[in-house]
């Protein structure tokens, strides 16, 4: 809806009640907010400048905005997401909340369509009390919705968005993951680590699936007169294939001996279980995203020896880790947490130190001190670079008897590992 049109809306109903058709509309204090919840639409892309006194003087909610996929082929992410904010909002608010108020979640499922991000991204920034939005999952679909939070100015952090544009939307545009370059680039790292002679690359065909091999074939490009192998077939897949015979069979004939796979979880496990019915001995590789439980949910047996460059380990001692764990399988009545909702949890609360450190809910300051904040989270010290990235590094995990287990091999910086091959 344009500004005007929004602005106008928001004179009538000024009018209408100064008339007396309306009472003063009370907020019902929802402890783990609502999708149904309807934001205020007071025209609202001016910027608040009485966010101190907002802060230090009302009553009112502290309100935050998530969106993810609820429901669709991608809800498994939408939902662990949604409880890591949730999680991170309870704890703060049975804590006494922030500067005296209490938070505040209205929650979205924009079923990770770029359509349904759009418009609920024009909902979100038409409520004046909306400090920060933690989501949307795909790059597609976030890079389609932070314009909207960009041209508003109200921070966007993602745990998930990993093309390598995301960021340069604007200031406010933060993520809390690894980008796909060096996601991608880590893939190759494990396949040239695994002692691969023949790689394939099995890539999803989407905007981000391009992307991640772009990424992951810049880098072959940088190291393949350095390396006994070769990379020798490519192949794509639509998402929802249910049968890879015609991929695999290329695989074989190519005489691969390692894939990587550039997809999900949900597209990874009926591939794995595909392919260990014709190759038992195949090393397979993916991104992060596939590094959740539900992957071995999916492919069973087939997911034994699959490798991972990724964060949080939910079976490690660490007692960070083990307590967020803990304290999530409470909460989500026993699913077990993965890398990419520990990054949600971990933007929530570094937005909530952020509105502590400044003692104000203005939505600049909250994004001029997110760059300035140094934060201890669960995977580590994190802070945000000049472009809202997070800087951090990765983990190489392996499937172990049902289990994601950190590899005795180490993961690189790439120039630390472009070098080592000279």
């Amino acid at each position: 809806m344009k500004r005007w049109i929004a602005l106008f809306l928001a004179l009538v109903l000024t009018m209408s009640a100064l008339a007396g058709c309306g009472g003063d509309d009370k907020k019902e204090d929802s402890g783990k907010g609502s999708e149904t919840q309807a934001p205020k639409e007071d025209g609202g892309d001016e910027k608040k400048e009485e966010g101190k006194e907002q802060a230090e003087g009302s009553d009112d909610p502290i309100v935050f905005a998530y969106s993810g996929p609820l429901t669709g082929d991608n809800a498994e992410y939408g939902l662990l997401f949604k409880n890591a904010v949730e999680l991170a909002v309870k704890q703060q608010n049975e804590k006494g909340g922030l500067l005296g108020r209490q938070i505040e979640v209205i929650e979205f499922d924009d079923k990770n369509s770029n359509e349904e991000a759009g418009s609920i991204a024009e909902q979100i920034v038409g409520n004046d009390d909306v400090v920060a939005v933690f989501g949307h999952f795909a790059s597609g679909v976030a890079m389609t919705a932070a314009p909207i939070y960009q041209e508003t100015g109200i921070v966007l952090l993602s745990a998930s968005a990993s093309h390598v544009d995301y960021s340069s939307i604007g200031d406010y545009i933060f993520r809390n993951n690894v980008t796909q370059k060096m996601e991608a680039t880590n893939c190759l790292q494990i396949a040239i680590g695994s002692g691969a002679k023949k790689i394939g690359i099995l890539k999803l065909k989407t905007d981000w699936g391009e992307s991640a091999s772009t990424c992951f074939l810049e880098g072959w490009e940088k190291i393949k007169d350095k390396v006994d192998c070769e990379l020798v077939a490519q192949e794509e897949f639509v998402d929802g294939t249910t049968d890879y015979s015609s991929n695999i069979t290329k695989f074989e004939e190519a005489g691969c001996d390692c894939i990587v796979v550039l997809g999900m979880y949900g597209s990874l496990g009926p591939f794995a279980k595909q392919y260990r019915q014709i190759n038992k001995e195949g090393t397979l590789i993916s991104v992060g995203s596939s590094y959740t439980a539900e992957l071995i949910n999916l492919a069973g047996e087939a997911a034994e020896g699959i490798q991972f460059p990724g964060g949080m380990n939910a079976d490690s001692t660490d007692p960070k880790v083990k307590a967020y764990v803990d304290a999530y399988k409470e909460y989500a009545d026993g699913k077990v947490p993965e890398n990419m909702s520990a990054q949600t949890y971990e933007n929530v609360q570094m937005v909530m130190q952020a509105i502590e450190n400044v003692g104000s809910t203005d939505r600049e300051a909250i994004k001029d001190e997110l760059y300035n904040m140094t934060f201890e989270g669960i995977t580590g010290t994190l802070s945000y670079d000049e472009i809202g990235d997070a800087v951090k590094t990765q983990v190489w995990y392996v499937v172990k008897d049902g289990k994601f287990v950190e590899s005795d091999k180490k993961l690189q910086l790439w120039d630390d590992f472009e070098a080592s091959l000279q």
